[in-house]
């Protein structure tokens, strides 16, 4: 993965990418960030978005633009991208995400999930791109038949590994 073109995501750790912290992305950011999408999907490989919950509103021509494009591009990032994994401490703000997250889902097609920390945003990755080929319950084809795990349901299988849970409030 060519890392030069990249300045909202980071894609050091390719492929798990990382959106940048909000400082990183101005109003007016969304065309470099449609750029950096239609990069990492020329990229032709499978990839895990990790994205910091949000503290502030985005604006309104950021999100028309970003929505649009995740429109036209539904089918692709599908095929591509595994899961959104959204890093939220604030268990109010995860709940609030979580049922937002099946209209999405719907919307976009790619699999969203939230969690706490960055450690359990990580190992849902990893699991998310261990999935592919695979053919245990809870998988599912995606467009080229491949399988691919069914992040929600792993969330929940994992949710009472440890205090607190991985993706719970």
């Amino acid at each position: 993965m060519d890392r030069e073109p990249f300045t909202l995501h980071d894609v050091s750790t390719f492929p798990i990418v990382r959106l940048r912290a909000e400082e990183a992305r101005p109003p007016g950011y969304a065309t470099a960030w449609c750029q950096e999408m239609d990069r990492l999907l020329a990229s032709e490989k499978p990839f895990v978005l990790v994205y910091p919950g949000r503290r502030d509103d985005e604006l309104h021509d950021d999100r028309v633009a970003r929505g649009l494009w995740l429109k036209r591009n539904k089918e692709v990032l599908a095929g591509r991208c595994r899961a959104l994994i959204v890093v939220e401490p604030d268990s109010d703000r995860r709940r609030a995400l979580e049922a937002a997250f099946p209209g999405l889902v719907r919307a976009f097609g790619t699999p969203q999930v939230a969690c706490a920390t960055d450690q359990d945003a990580v190992s849902l990755a990893r699991q998310a791109l261990g999935a592919e080929g695979r053919t245990e319950p809870g998988g599912r084809s995606d467009a080229g038949g491949n399988r691919r795990l069914d992040i929600r349901e792993r969330v929940e299988d994992r949710a009472d590994d440890r205090p607190g849970g991985l993706c719970r409030p």
